[in-house]
């Protein structure tokens, strides 16, 4: 669907929002067809729209890495790029940030090449 304006970034894409509980959550981002995300990640690619890392989405456990960044490395496969967003609302939030995204770019592979720019 159109927007009515440019957007730049498509924040929160993993957002533990989407259900009431992290087993409802993971189960949520399970099902969304591979397909799907190859469609509406091709189009964002296409329009330059950058796609959001949060440091609240990416601070996962390890038995659901594949399931949490599922999306986004599909998203890479279609040649969308990346930004970091802490979305610190206190400086102790900011503090573990560096961490979390570290940790999330180690696994999934990104380099300055997948780095979203304006």
């Amino acid at each position: 669907m159109d927007l009515p304006f440019h957007k730049i970034g498509i924040a929160h894409l993993t957002c533990g929002l989407i259900a009431q509980t992290r087993e409802e959550y993971l189960e949520v981002l399970s099902l969304i067809p591979q397909e799907k995300m190859k469609e509406l990640f091709q189009k964002a690619a296409t329009l330059g729209v950058g796609i959001e890392l949060n440091s609240g989405d990416m601070n996962f456990a390890d038995n659901e890495t594949d399931v949490v960044l599922r999306p986004y490395r599909i998203a890479k496969e279609c040649g969308c790029k990346f930004y970091l967003g802490s979305d610190a609302h206190t400086p102790k939030r900011l503090d573990c940030a560096k961490a979390i995204f570290e940790r999330a770019l180690d696994i999934l592979d990104f380099t300055e090449e997948d780095k979203f720019h304006i």
